[in-house]
């Protein structure tokens, strides 16, 4: 009776062991798909603006192309979610409610903080992204992701050391300020590129290997 008990237990806790580590795996895979969506979303619009700003003498109406990130994004987020049966957690919601805070955070602290107080937006957006990476990285034990949400938060210096050493806008004029801008905008993207599509990648790439194993 006791050997059976033990026996019961052991199972128990085998598979205990084994729905907390299908569980992280699953969440992992799905933290590593929304980076992929919203990061190459990101550098593809970023890219655009610094093009047109490059080419246009009027790149401001060209401005709205920014709201096809969030189109875009959360179109790859539903399209994601029904091809995802697998049942909700405490740690998918906890990483659902992190994202959500920090896309809240960018509607009403970047966006405000660049139209009435002339705060570079993607400095802002930038930060909080990078914030929101590295609790990701936190909650599914990923160093990669967790580095790469640092870097990511670290590497908005980029845009004040900018106009600390250079000048915002040296000489004033329409043309130097539209160089100025394509220029963040290409600092933007490449930004989106080290710290969120790459560490996406990995994310996967590691995850797929994991999985294959077992």
């Amino acid at each position: 009776m006791n050997d059976n008990n033990t026996f019961t237990e052991q199972q128990s806790l085998e598979l205990i062991t084994r729905m907390i580590c299908d569980t992280r795996t699953r969440l992992a895979r799905n933290s590593g798909v929304p980076f992929l969506i919203w990061g190459y979303a990101t550098i593809a619009v970023a890219l655009f603006e610094f093009i047109v700003q490059r080419t246009f003498t009027d790149p401001e109406p060209w401005l709205w192309a920014w709201w096809a990130i969030p189109v875009i994004g959360i179109a790859g987020m539903l399209l994601m979610g029904r091809r995802d049966t697998g049942a909700k957690n405490y740690l998918d919601r906890t990483v659902t409610a992190v994202w959500t805070v920090c896309s809240i955070s960018i509607l009403t602290v970047a966006v405000p903080l660049s139209m009435f107080y002339h705060v570079s937006m993607l400095f802002t957006v930038v930060v909080l992204i990078g914030i929101g990476t590295t609790i990701t990285g936190r909650i599914i034990r990923d160093t990669t992701t967790s580095a790469a949400g640092f870097l990511f938060t670290l590497s908005a210096l980029i845009y004040p050391l900018r106009s600390i050493y250079f000048g915002e806008l040296p000489s004033g004029s329409a043309a130097d300020a539209m160089h100025w801008h394509s220029v963040n905008n290409l600092v933007f993207a490449t930004q989106f590129l080290l710290f969120m599509v790459i560490p996406g990648h990995i994310l996967n790439y590691k995850t797929n290997r994991k999985c294959s194993r077992n």
